[in-house]
């Protein structure tokens, strides 16, 4: 009944043919969906989109990390990264995975894996979420 059409809409993949797109009073319609995501939206696929063969503590703090503004380095020890594991810590217990902290993405049930990549769209910063389910 249009759902798909709306998510797209919102988060940026088409554009209006008319009227307004507003996030937190500010119009987005006809912005890029990486600009929209920088303001906050994420969207969530059916299909889950985490690191595998990460942990759960390792999917969230990629998250954090680039909501920090970290960038890739060689020499930088991620454990050293005291800010962004605390986040990440902390991010465990609101999607109550504190449990699986060590386990990998993979070995998680679909729900846990959800779970966690609602917790990775947080971690980088996502204020509203659209979880896009299939049409029946």
């Amino acid at each position: 009944a249009g759902k798909s059409t709306l998510f797209n809409l919102i988060s940026g993949r088409f554009g209006p043919t008319s009227g307004e797109v507003l996030l937190n009073g500010q119009r987005i319609d006809g912005r890029a969906p990486y600009e929209i995501n920088r303001m906050g939206l994420s969207r969530s696929f059916q299909i889950t989109n985490i690191f595998p063969k990460l942990s759960v503590f390792e999917n969230l703090r990629c998250g954090v990390l680039w909501s920090l503004g970290y960038r890739y380095s060689f020499w930088r020890f991620l454990s050293r990264l005291h800010d962004a594991n605390a986040r990440a810590e902390e991010l465990l217990g609101q999607i109550h995975l504190e449990s699986k902290r060590d386990t990998l993405a993979m070995n998680l049930t679909y729900a846990e894996q959800r779970a966690l990549e609602i917790g990775i769209t947080i971690a980088g910063g996502a204020s509203v979420i659209l979880l896009d389910e299939p049409t029946r």
